[in-house]
């Protein structure tokens, strides 16, 4: 009785294992395969766009940290430096600031000797960029010759770039005033301190400002010359 029944539910189990799945077990094992499916799908979207995130923040905390070390090592480091214009042979500033390029000398850190201390420089917007041009002898602002330069970008996808320059005001003992352009006719000295400003394509601006090296509001390199002291 016992291998009788043993028998029939092996015959049971053998019939319902070599029996087709049916039409609504299909459905739902596609419909089961769909959801994880989706659900996969979802997590690697989400896990590709903080991906994405991640490598734009990074991409633009590059670019900051590329406009702090200039402006650090250079713009702190600028010094006054003159040059014989060869066609007027008069002895012009190397400093020259406009509200969206600047020219200028700064105390360079010596690696080699033969390299000397001076480097000059060109910072200007370009193709949507923010471009640096060094040279190790003078960079000048009448006669922009390219050889020898060397040219570095700083930063990318930028709409505009502008420079703001701070000097005292003529007569103030304390107050500053902020100039848009300099040049040696309106001031034979270079600048107190200069701003940097940015604005990216996405619509954002940053600003950087940094005191000068070698001038401040009573001396530039020993000799502060102002109205006053033409006088």
């Amino acid at each position: 009785m016992f291998f009788l029944i043993k028998r029939r539910v092996r015959k049971a189990v053998n019939k319902r294992i070599k029996k087709k799945f049916t039409l609504i077990e299909i459905i739902l094992a596609i419909l089961i395969f769909s959801i994880i499916m989706t659900l996969v799908s979802m997590s690697l979207y989400s896990v590709q766009k903080t991906y994405e995130k991640v490598d734009k923040f990074n991409a633009r905390l590059d670019q900051y940290q590329s406009i702090d070390r200039f402006c650090d090592t250079v713009i702190k480091n600028m010094v006054p430096f003159k040059w014989q214009n060869r066609d007027s042979k008069k002895i012009q500033q190397v400093f020259k600031g406009e509200n969206n390029e600047m020219f200028f000398a700064y105390l360079h850190r010596i690696n080699d000797v033969e390299e000397g201390a001076l480097r000059f420089v060109k910072i200007y917007l370009e193709d949507e960029k923010v471009k640096i041009k060094y040279r190790k002898y003078p960079l000048l602002h009448w006669d922009e010759s390219d050889i020898g330069v060397e040219t570095e970008i700083i930063a990318k996808d930028v709409d505009a770039l502008n420079f703001l320059y701070v000097d005292t005001k003529s007569g103030g003992q304390y107050d500053i005033e902020w100039n848009d352009s300099w040049n040696e006719d309106s001031n034979p000295n270079i600048p107190l301190a200069v701003q940097i400003k940015i604005k990216w394509k996405s619509g954002k601006s940053e600003v950087w400002l940094r005191r000068v090296a070698a001038s401040s509001r009573y001396s530039t390199h020993g000799i502060r010359q102002t109205s006053n002291s033409k006088k």
